[in-house]
């Protein structure tokens, strides 16, 4: 009965050592898409702007990093809808057979050139808050523990190092 008790709580032990070595936060990184945009991932969960900056609250330089990020986002992906637009709409009349406004082409093709240096700087921003992020972001501790079972003066024993 004794050896059951103590086989028992060598493997409780082994099992929970294990189980604290998974408990491991991964640096964040971020994944661009022309497609999908901007995309944070970490410890395989993705995570958008909004989500990001919720995360980063406690951090001061990353959070003020990643609010201009999502500024300077927001504010490339109205113009560069805008641009679009103004692209989209006379030429989309120009195949229909009508008489298209090159000039609102041109104030298009204007507004998608002035997006895109907005959304480099938005990507600098992010990318320095994910540094920011996990410099903040300590690794945990490794803890030396060991376990060995061995025989003692009283018969078997279980001698745990930590």
């Amino acid at each position: 009965m004794k050896n059951k008790i103590i086989i028992c709580t060598f493997f409780s032990l082994v099992a929970a050592t294990a189980t604290i070595a998974q408990n491991t936060t991964e640096a964040m990184v971020i994944k661009q898409n022309a497609w999908t945009g901007t995309t944070f991932i970490q410890d395989g969960k993705s995570f958008t702007f909004k989500e990001v900056s919720v995360l980063m609250q406690d951090n001061p330089l990353a959070y003020e990093s990643i609010k201009k990020a999502r500024n300077n986002n927001t504010f490339g992906t109205v113009l560069a809808a805008l641009g679009g637009a103004f692209v989209g709409w006379p030429l989309g009349t120009a195949l229909a057979g009508g008489e298209a406004n090159w000039g609102m082409v041109a104030i298009g093709a204007g507004l998608i050139v002035v997006a895109i240096p907005i959304y480099n700087t938005a990507n600098r921003h992010a990318h320095n808050a994910v540094q920011y992020y996990n410099e903040g972001v300590r690794p945990p501790q490794s803890s030396n523990v060991s376990v060995n079972l061995g025989t003692s003066p009283n018969g078997i024993g279980l001698q745990i190092n930590f």
